[in-house]
């Protein structure tokens, strides 16, 4: 056995980052078509990034790959995005004009109508391109919009939190106290304002830590201020909180990873449309078989305090009004191509008159009608369209 010097390591190191960068180029450039997804954010130096994603085709295998992190060193408007993009486009040998679509945040920096990103890229590409804002943002964005109403809950509890964990002799006392009641768990979680849909951990927590925290509110002598964590209607609507927000978190969860179309995305986003509905009968007739914390809750209340049940009850459907309008507005865009992005895995039976190819005229497909017919009508292709069908679904599972 050899030892090699550090000199030969690095060397080797190199050649292999230079190697793995060739392929990369070459995959991408061998590609006819390109899309690509854009990530601007603030890391913990304070300092802005830009992450370029790209999806190809490389043959019969789908490409997901982080093709450049470029630092915005001054501000981030769209001239500044659009130029940071451009290099790293540049630097891969990419020709813009094989770029199909682009998705962004959505915030206005990307998608304003003169300065912003979109606009300016458009201009460089030379041809339009379908612009769809990310589909995790826009489920985020609906849960934030559509539980306005609950902001003095949310507002509360982080108040809580954040006496019970950021305050050094305040977590100390919480803990031990959680250590003298034997809790399965060591602390709270803190809110991570980034990710808003983080709050639903953060409620879960302090829903299972409740009897703790007014223990301790208690013995603080701070009951007084925090006088919501006694009231019933206040509690109701935490419990209400918590249970919804675990179904986002679940829907998020299950829209995150890799090699996912936008087919199987909306899919679930319809079905998770098609679960509000489920989820406001279930308040309205009392079974509260999907919010197991609001369920319990209510079960321990005395006869009295179950009249307060009444009265939030209102309160409830009228979120879940809120949050059915938010998805069927917000998500209204990939509503529009749906039939279009069905083409993809159905190119055997979806109607030409149902593609929306408005994004697409640059493609010279005027004899698309024609061929999609021939196609259509072919006993060859048929069953090669049901066999990459078989394909597709296998890479969404």
């Amino acid at each position: 056995m050899f030892t090699l010097s550090r000199n030969t390591m690095k060397d080797r190191i190199l050649k292999l980052a230079e190697n793995v960068t060739d392929q990369q180029k070459n995959d991408i450039n061998s590609a006819p078509f390109i899309s690509l997804c854009l990530d601007e954010s603030i890391d913990i130096t304070e300092s802005a990034r830009l992450a370029v994603f790209a999806r190809y085709c490389v043959g019969n295998i789908i490409k997901e790959e982080l093709i450049a992190i470029t630092s915005l060193l001054t501000t981030t408007k769209g001239t500044d995005i659009c130029t940071a993009v451009r290099n790293s486009l540049a630097e891969k040998e990419i020709d813009l004009k094989r770029i199909v679509s682009v998705t962004t945040d959505g915030a206005p920096n990307m998608v304003g109508k003169k300065n912003g990103f979109i606009s300016l890229f458009k201009t460089d590409v030379g041809h339009s391109i379908l612009e769809c804002h990310c589909i995790i943002h826009q489920q985020a964005l609906c849960a934030k919009s559509g539980l306005t109403s609950l902001d003095n809950v949310i507002t509360l509890v982080t108040k809580i939190v954040n006496l019970l964990s950021s305050q050094a002799l305040n977590k100390r006392k919480f803990d031990a106290l959680l250590d003298e009641v034997n809790s399965v768990y060591n602390g709270l979680i803190m809110y991570n304002s980034v990710r808003w849909l983080s709050r639903g951990n953060v409620h879960q927590r302090f829903v299972d830590f409740l009897e703790e925290i007014r223990l301790f509110l208690q013995n603080e002598s701070k009951i007084e201020q925090y006088p919501q964590v006694m009231d019933i209607m206040w509690l109701l609507k935490l419990m209400f909180f918590t249970d919804i927000c675990q179904h986002f978190n679940e829907l998020n969860i299950k829209l995150q990873g890799s090699n996912k179309t936008v087919i199987v995305m909306m899919d679930l986003i319809r079905a998770f449309e098609a679960k509000l509905y489920v989820f406001r009968n279930d308040i309205i007739t009392k079974n509260y078989k999907y919010f197991p914390n609001l369920k319990q809750h209510i079960k321990d209340l005395d006869a009295q305090e179950k009249r307060n049940e009444e009265k939030v009850i209102d309160d409830l459907i009228s979120i879940m009004d809120s949050l059915i309008k938010e998805f069927s507005a917000i998500f209204s865009q990939f509503k529009e191509f749906s039939e279009t992005f069905k083409f993809i895995m159905y190119p055997d039976v979806i109607s030409f008159d149902k593609l929306n190819l408005s994004q697409f005229d640059w493609l010279e497909i005027e004899e698309l009608e024609m061929q999609l017919i021939d196609f259509q009508s072919s006993s060859i292709w048929i069953p090669k369209f049901i066999e990459t069908r078989k394909k597709l679904e296998l890479i969404e599972a």
